[in-house]
Formats: structure tokens, sequence, C-alpha cells
């Protein structure tokens, strides 16, 4: 049983761990970092920009864009070492500030102009005392956006935040989020059963710091997406399967992050436990999420 302190959460915990629960159990309450372990931290002189280098620079500059502050991030950038040198570095740096720079122009059309001070976050939630803020709220709800492509890690984030603010219902601000994505929008409508959710997911939280439940965020978005879809839990297996299985071509998949193999080790997890909790957690999110 975890010690009575773990009943104390952060927002910012709870969040991590419903991003990655494997990695949150091992390494926040084990102590074990796989990252310095299998010496996963690749240090190099780069030649070019990988799909995180260019979001990174990109996210840099957007956000000094948003604050008249582009020149000042690009000779940060150039200091930095992220970038390649000499003129490459200028290429690469030019083409992410075209498109940080049409991003900005998108975040500035959606983002409501009378945001509001965080929320406190003080809530009793199943086995769970949360504590924390919820910005990014305005009296339209919340709004946030990410300069990449829309992650499940990102829905889910959005979800569990949408869920505090239909629970906290804090006057004046609408029960209504929104996400801004490089590759479209994303809103969620209010939710009548936000109380009962956020405590099935504090549920799922406590047990997973007792031991390694099998939530694996893409691999259980795609179970429960399929089964929204159309109902078939034989494709739902199928989705799942595909995106959890390791990929001869590119060498990815979910099973091949070094925490689930790991935490694992003994046992498939794709089983009926992963489609419960699939459900359990995915389920409601798909049906309260729509295009924007």
């Amino acid at each position: 049983e975890p010690p009575p302190e773990w009943r104390q959460v952060s927002l910012e915990q709870f969040l991590r761990f419903f991003e990655h629960p494997a990695r949150y159990l091992l390494r926040e309450r084990l102590g074990i970092r796989l990252e310095e372990a299998e010496g996963l931290l690749e240090v190099r002189e780069p030649f070019t920009l990988d799909a995180l280098g260019g979001h990174q620079v990109r996210s840099a500059l957007l956000e000094a864009g948003l604050d008249g502050r582009q020149a000042e991030a690009a000779a940060a950038l150039r200091a930095g070492g992220l970038l390649p040198h000499a003129g490459a570095g200028e290429v690469l740096l030019a083409r992410e500030a075209g498109k940080a720079e049409a991003f900005a122009a998108r975040v500035q059309a959606c983002r409501p102009a009378d945001r509001l001070e965080p929320v406190t976050v003080a809530l009793a939630c199943g086995p769970l005392q949360l504590r924390g803020r919820l910005s990014e709220v305005s009296a339209r709800g919340r709004f946030v956006y990410r300069c990449g492509k829309t992650r499940v890690k990102d829905r889910l984030r959005l979800w569990i935040l949408h869920l505090l603010l239909n629970r906290l219902a804090p006057p004046g601000i609408a029960p209504d989020s929104r996400f801004l994505a490089e590759d479209g929008g994303l809103r969620l409508r209010p939710v009548a059963e936000a109380a009962a959710l956020l405590e099935r997911l504090a549920e799922r939280y406590w047990e997973g710091c007792r031991r390694a439940v099998p939530l694996l965020p893409e691999s259980s978005y795609a179970f429960a997406a399929r089964v929204a879809k159309d109902g078939s839990r034989e494709g739902a297996w199928r989705a799942a399967r595909t995106v959890w299985a390791e990929n001869e071509f590119t060498g990815r998949g979910e099973e091949t992050d070094p925490y689930h193999r790991l935490a694992f080790r003994d046992r498939d997890p794709i089983d009926e436990e992963f489609a419960a909790l699939a459900e359990a957690v995915f389920l409601p999110l798909l049906a309260h999420q729509e295009a924007a």
C-alpha cells in the first residue's frame, strides 16, 4: 500500500501519470530512471533538425513571437546549440520561423483577449487530494495550443483539466475547452458527470501507484476509438495491437518504450484489463470531443 503522503497529489503529477502510467510508477514512485541507466540521453552535434528539434524551435519562436520577441528568441536559438552551424542553421531557422509565424496568426485569431487569473484547485477527489492551478481560462472557458500535431497526451491533458473545470464550475467561466494544433482544432463539450469521472480517474491513479496497470495511452486510445466508431471489439483489438507492436521498418511501437518493456516484461499487457481501462478512460473523452 502506498504511504499516506502519496494521496497529496499536485495537478501536474496527476497529468503526468495519465500521459505515461508505467513511466510515472517506475520513475516517480520507484526512482528508476531508464534514460540514464540505458544511455538514452544522446549527445551529438546537429546537422539537421529531427521532429522533436523542429518542434522545440517552432515552440520557442511561437511563444516569443506572441510576445513580440521573435528576434530575441532567434538569437538565443543560434547560441543554444540546437541548430546546425553556419548557413544550414540559418536556412532551418528561417523555415521554422515561417511556420511559427503562420501558427501564431491562428492562435491570435482564436485566443480570447479576456484571459482571467488561474483558478485554484484544492479538491478531495476519490482517494486523492488534488492541488494546483487551472490556467488559460477566460469567460469562454479554456483555450490552449501546441505548435505541433495533436497527440494522445494532448487530448488526455485537455480532458482531465476540462473535467476539473466542469467539476469546479468557477463563476464567470464557461465549461468549455478548446485546443489548437497544426493539424486542426479540438473542442470538448460540457460534462454533466464530471465529478464521478474525475473520481474514477483518481482511483486509476491510486491503483497505478501500487502496480503497473495496462493503461498504454496510444494503444488504449486506438482501442477505444475503434469501439466508439463502430462497436467492433475485434477491430479494436487489431487497432491496439498495431499501435503497440514494434514496427520492423520504423522501429516504433509502444512496446519499444523502455518503461513499458520493464513494467510488462513478464506479461502481455494487451488483455481484458487493458480493454476495460481503455474504455473507462477514453470513451467518455471520445463522447465529448469534436473538431473545432
